[in-house]
């Protein structure tokens, strides 16, 4: 059920991440980007995987695929991370990637048997 765990982590990890754009944005007076549009496309992603950690909860078959796809785009984007240039990117990076490997194991672990 590890895959679950790291599920509602991610989902409460973009939500934080949505929320800190727009404090930064407010914060810095940022005139760059949309930061709000930004956040509203984090959090449907949060609420994305929420509901696909429900349903596996739940035992529906069908959430599997999707919710290991998120994991292998959540390996990507943890490695484009990990291609950053300061230490902080990288930790992230490192963090990000073993969270989507870690729940894409688990997945298939449990799906196994």
């Amino acid at each position: 059920r590890a895959h679950l765990v790291i599920g509602w982590l991610e989902s409460a990890a973009l939500v934080g991440f949505a929320v800190s754009i727009v404090v930064n944005a407010q914060r810095v007076h940022s005139t760059v980007g949309k930061p709000v549009a930004e956040a509203v496309i984090y959090s449907v992603f949060a609420v994305a995987i929420a509901s696909l950690t429900v349903l596996l909860d739940r035992g529906k078959a069908g959430a599997r695929t999707p919710f290991g796809l998120v994991q292998v785009f959540t390996v990507i984007a943890g490695l484009t991370f990990l291609a950053g240039s300061s230490s902080a990117a990288k930790g992230v990076g490192i963090v990000v990637t073993a969270a989507g490997a870690l729940a894409f194991a688990a997945l298939v672990r449990d799906s196994l048997g």
